[in-house]
């Protein structure tokens, strides 16, 4: 099955693989090869006489494709599997855990427009308008505070009638953003593990304080979202089936 694979989440399916196949996983970085020779007069490889060595360093580059294809063929052994493609498995009964394969459309919510166009700019200009208004010796301790991250990025999509959503990030993509926003308008096939097999419409898909700012829970619990004027939550439009994606795919 050849395929082009737009997003894979190499750390979760290295993770899983191991535990499908039963092996462990050895990522090699660097590989030395050492040659030596013995040589003596007039050229000649004589025993005993002087030598010389040749190290020759390389980096080794692990096939993206391979992992991914070693990974479903495992996967499809697997009883912890469900393929909403080639059978029809019945989508209310599914728990957590779970691994699934759906064909679907995904979107981004237009509210995240936001985010991506902050993600744009330089995290100082964006810092220096947060404390534009605040004391001078104040705003080195507010500053480092707000440091930003590339925002994770909130999907929603459809499978089966019922509404799945989850977060990609950045790292993981394998295409640009100009060509994945190209991929948008027609079915992708996306592999995810089911992190809650329904999650209430009250709980918020993206959050800015913790998937736009650094901030750590503490922080996040004293400050209210209503204080950071035009960055919202986002929310689903209905009760959902939260995913963490391990792949996308045509």
């Amino acid at each position: 099955m050849f395929t082009r694979l737009l997003y894979l989440n190499k750390d979760r399916v290295v993770e899983y693989n191991s535990i499908l196949s039963n092996d462990d996983f050895a990522e090699l970085d660097e590989i030395e090869i050492t040659e030596s020779k013995v040589i003596g007069a007039g050229g000649k490889i004589l025993k005993g006489e002087r030598e010389t060595q040749r190290n020759y360093k390389g980096r080794v580059y692990a096939s993206i494709s391979r992992l991914w294809h070693s990974f479903y063929a495992n996967l499809e052994e697997s009883d912890d599997y469900l393929d909403f493609i080639d059978n029809n498995p019945n989508i209310e009964v599914i728990g957590r855990g779970l691994i699934i394969r759906v064909e679907t459309e995904i979107e981004i919510p237009e509210t995240f427009d936001t985010y991506s166009i902050l993600s744009m700019f330089p995290e100082a200009f964006i810092q220096e308008q947060i404390t534009s208004e605040i004391e001078d010796d104040d705003k080195d301790l507010v500053k480092n505070f707000f440091k930003l991250k590339k925002a994770s990025l909130p999907v929603f999509m459809k499978s089966e009638g019922k509404l799945l959503c989850s977060k990609l990030f950045s790292n993981y993509f394998l295409c640009s953003d100009e060509e994945f926003e190209e991929c948008l308008d027609e079915d992708l096939v996306v592999v995810a593990k089911i992190i809650s097999p329904n999650k209430s419409k009250a709980k918020e898909i993206f959050n800015p304080l913790k998937d736009f700012f650094v901030l750590n829970r503490a922080a996040r619990r004293s400050m209210k979202i209503e204080d950071t004027d035009g960055l919202e939550n986002i929310y689903a439009e209905d009760d959902y089936i939260d995913l963490e994606i391990l792949a996308i795919y045509q």
